[in-house]
Order: C-alpha cells, then structure tokens, then sequence
C-alpha cells in the first residue's frame, strides 16, 4: 500500500516560523525542465516538486512563533519541511544520499539557538506510477490526476488514485508527477517512521498499489 504522508498539526494549531535572514520567495527548483506534462512543472511549488531546490535564498534561520520547547520531527513553514536529525535518519537509512537535507537554525523567541539540527527536507524523487484506468476518477490524457482538484462538479466516490507497483518501484518517499502538492510512502517508510515513534508526521489512509 501506499500513504500520502503530510505534517500534523500540534495540538490544536499549527507550527508557524518567522524567517530572519533569506528570501523564501525567491528559492526556485535547480532544473525546471519540462516532464510529462510541460505546462505543469513551472506551476508547481518548488518544495513539492520532487527535484532539488536552489538554497542561494533558502532561509538560514526561523523562529518558531510558539513558546520555547521542543519541536516535532516534522513542521512545515509555508510549502516547506522542516524535518529533526531523527526524521533524516530514517528516511537516510531507506534511501541514503537521495533526498535534499539542507541545514536550519531555529532561534527561539529569547534568542537562544536551539541545539539539536534541524534542516529543510526536500524529497527528490519525481515519478509517474499512477494508473490511468484504475484511478478514481481516470487520469486526463497528460497523465494529470484532478480528483483532489475537482471544484464545483460532483465528485466520485471514492476519490482514489491507484499507484502502479513497477512506477514505485522500490521508492520509499516520492512526489506523484500527476498530483500537486503531496508527497507518498511506501507502507515500509509508515512502519519505520512509526517504530521510531517520530512526532508531527502523518500518514492517510492506505491507497490501492497493484
């Protein structure tokens, strides 16, 4: 089975970070070329694209906009991951030297910089595993999935995609080309990452793998 895995929340609010230094705007994916769907690259954030960011703007330090304590494995600052040593760990020891780690402080409030490393997560793995006809509703003919993006029109039930084993192949975290926005994981990642009792990250319900 596959999972889309998404940072939770704290409590009952979000994790929010003020950026000191950087320009976030600014960051933009290393290679924009076109995939599949040429239109489309260019309109995803560079966060969530499956390839690596450019880190010249990429922010070097954050604050938490929550009182001083301990942070989850796994935040998000607007379309970005902040992920702890823990949490690269497990997805280093899945898949070492894939995915971009890209170092961040985080100061807190009393201007006190928080020991334990901490670094923007970026998955880089980009692929195209959906099934065209067993998906919920069917792929468009680019290969693009519009089930989650379907406004003012009846939905089907359920909206599913279906994941084709020999395009996951043996990836444990990944971006789906056909869907924006979302990273996936393999049921192995699900198991790991919940064996090491790792904090802020979720998991949805299992999605069909054939």
């Amino acid at each position: 089975m596959i999972y889309n895995l998404f940072p939770t929340t704290e409590g009952a609010y979000n994790l929010y970070f003020e950026e000191l230094d950087g320009d976030y705007d600014k960051v933009d994916m290393v290679d924009k070329s076109p995939d599949r769907t040429p239109a489309r690259i260019s309109e995803v954030d560079a966060f969530r694209a499956g390839r690596e960011i450019e880190t010249e703007y990429l922010p070097t330090k954050l604050r938490p906009k929550k009182r001083k304590g301990k942070l989850p494995d796994l935040a998000i600052h607007r379309m970005g991951q902040i992920c702890s040593q823990r949490f690269r760990d497990v997805i280093e020891a899945l898949e070492p030297g894939v995915h971009q780690f890209v170092p961040v402080q985080i100061v807190w409030k009393d201007k006190s910089v928080d020991e334990r490393p901490y670094y923007w997560f970026v998955p880089r793995t980009r692929i195209w595993s959906l099934d065209p006809e067993q998906s919920n509703p069917p792929l468009r003919e680019d290969g693009w999935y519009l089930g989650y993006a379907m406004m003012g029109e009846p939905r089907p039930d359920p909206i599913q995609p279906v994941f084709r084993k020999d395009g996951v192949k043996d990836h444990h975290i990944f971006v789906e080309g056909g869907i924006t926005g979302h990273f996936y994981a393999s049921e192995r990642l699900k198991q790991t990452v919940e064996a090491a009792k790792l904090t802020g990250v979720g998991f949805s319900d299992p999605l069909p793998l054939i």
